[in-house]
């Protein structure tokens, strides 16, 4: 399937489509204007909405024109001076890949490990900069053959043609995003708001449709895009060294996971760790996790199932982990001055005999299976097809469709949980409360009724039963 060119058909239609809905907005701010001017034209005063709502519309484009991707805020510039070693193995990847240099080279605390841009509205045109993130808890634990393995798999990306169309994806859902009619799931939709934002709302729907078929063919292009990063990968460092890496990386993912966990119960009580201990505590904990289904499977494809067991544990030089760990000393540990410090080797021991304990609580919080049903076409109304998102606890778990009805699956923790609804163009949503058992099956179905006065519909749970 080629995804590549659904994307790029899925780009050109909504740039059309957003002219479009600018060229009608246009057209009802001046029809507006001839309202008000009655000397030359005799129209409805109810002109005047329409041209409302266009103005509202062609505010809300300018504003979107102008968004710039912000940096989550633990992303931190790293100097050239500052880690020379780290910038030794970014040069022999980038020129070994015939790679331009990175613009900016950013440190984070967790387990990050991209390469990414910060596209704008001009990208859609010209090839944006790139960045180089990389996560302390990898390049703490990594060895420099590791390290390596992973950067020729990020920039293994920027070989392939296909990465031109992550930026087309990113452009795009920046400016939907800033497109959204309803802000707040819970606002309530009046006439006159229903009436102002009408080309807003509209345009709203378009963008969502739109979105949903470029995020399709993107996933199926990741997939494929990870796979050819491997491959540039394995041909430069290896398949022991790539599938070693991966391992590794995955399993100081959910170490690093737990160590967080651990922090957050002993903030509890006003207790800190500094971040050198947290680093220390994630290589003292065991590497024998499970691994995630996505690794599992490019393992798998790379057949190397014996080789990175083998080689799990082999030595490697160390010259940027021992630069890391030495900075880390000097890295301040904001927020913490007030907080009573709990010593490197006293937070290791607790994380090693708290072990069980949050391995449990992982597998309690998808211990429960939840089905939430709608029959196709259950009703008469609506005529055209209309989509809204399913809600639990205040978080997205899938879209339902009133015409086609839908079945999402998904897993949970037991304990009370809330069910609801929201769209664009607003809905009535009777929000559910239930509770789940450990280990249960429950299948929710739900139900719709148009609402005339309200002129909306009113999305409600209209039975539950336990399966299992």
């Amino acid at each position: 399937m080629d995804y590549k060119r659904r994307i790029r058909r899925g780009v050109r239609l909504y740039i059309a489509g957003s002219v479009l809905f600018a060229l009608v907005a246009v057209a009802s701010v001046l029809l507006g204007v001839m309202v008000l001017d009655k000397v030359h034209f005799d129209l409805p005063a109810q002109c005047m909405i329409f041209s409302l709502a266009g103005v509202i519309l062609l505010w809300e484009m300018a504003r979107a024109l102008r968004f710039k991707a912000e940096l989550p805020d633990d992303f931190k510039p790293m100097d050239r001076n500052e880690f020379p070693e780290l910038f030794v193995l970014l040069d022999e990847v980038t020129d070994t890949l015939h790679l331009s240099p990175v613009s900016r080279v950013y440190v984070s605390d967790g387990v990050e490990a991209a390469v990414f841009v910060r596209p704008t509205l001009r990208n859609l045109y010209r090839r944006p900069q790139r960045n180089l993130v990389l996560g302390l808890a990898l390049l703490t634990q990594l060895n420099d053959d590791e390290l390596r393995a992973v950067m020729y798999h990020e920039f293994g990306h920027y070989v392939q043609d296909e990465i031109n169309d992550s930026s087309y994806v990113y452009i795009v859902g920046q400016l939907s995003r800033s497109f959204v009619a309803i802000r707040n799931p819970e606002e309530r939709m009046t006439i006159w708001k229903l009436q102002t934002r009408s080309q807003q709302m509209l345009f709203s729907y378009f963008s969502w449709w739109i979105c949903e078929r470029i995020n399709r063919a993107y996933a199926g292009l990741s997939r494929q895009m990870e796979y050819a990063a491997d491959d540039v990968a394995a041909a430069h460092v290896g398949k022991a060294v790539l599938c070693r890496a991966l391992a590794h990386a995955s399993a100081m993912r959910y170490n690093y996971d737990f160590a967080r966990w651990g922090i957050s119960c002993l903030g509890r009580y006003g207790v800190g760790v500094k971040r050198e201990a947290v680093y220390a505590a994630v290589s003292t904990l065991p590497e024998d996790v499970e691994m995630p289904a996505d690794v599992r499977r490019r393992l798998d494809r790379l057949g190397a199932d014996a080789i990175w067991h083998q080689s799990a544990s082999s030595a490697g030089n160390d010259t940027v982990r021992t630069a890391i760990l030495r900075a880390l000393k000097d890295m301040p540990d904001a927020g913490k001055d007030d907080l009573e410090m709990c010593p490197a080797e006293r937070f290791s021991a607790w994380l090693a005999e708290g072990a069980a304990v949050y391995r449990e609580m992982q597998m309690l919080a998808k211990s429960v299976l939840v089905e939430v049903h709608l029959d196709r076409r259950r009703h008469t109304l609506p005529y055209v097809e209309g989509k809204y998102a399913i809600l639990l606890d205040g978080r997205k778990v899938g879209v339902g469709n009133f015409i086609k009805g839908y079945t999402l699956r998904f897993r949970t923790s037991p304990g009370r949980h809330v069910i609801s609804a929201y769209a664009f163009g607003g809905i009535l949503t009777v929000p559910f409360e239930f509770e789940t058992a450990r280990g249960g099956s429950y299948r929710i179905e739900m139900d719709y009724k148009y609402v005339f006065r309200a002129t909306s519909y009113r999305v409600f749970v209209e039975s539950i039963t336990r399966v299992a």
